[in-house]
């Protein structure tokens, strides 16, 4: 979708690591964090992160 739009000068991820949230209690699930992070709190890489990786290493081949 990005690669279709011709005005597009770059993007930048939202949140790049989960981190501490006091508005994310959810038990087992979200556990007071926010987990749209492409790196986990543990500093483990999520699928979303090499996703990402792989568009920036195509978009740099060009």
């Amino acid at each position: 979708m990005m690669k279709n739009i011709d005005f597009m000068a770059g993007l930048s991820p939202w949140i790049l690591m989960d981190f501490r949230s006091p508005r994310r209690p959810l038990r087992r699930i979200q556990d007071d964090f926010n987990r749209k992070g492409l790196i986990s709190e543990q500093g483990m890489k999520k699928k979303a992160f090499f996703t990402l990786q792989e568009y920036y290493l195509d978009m740099d081949k060009k």
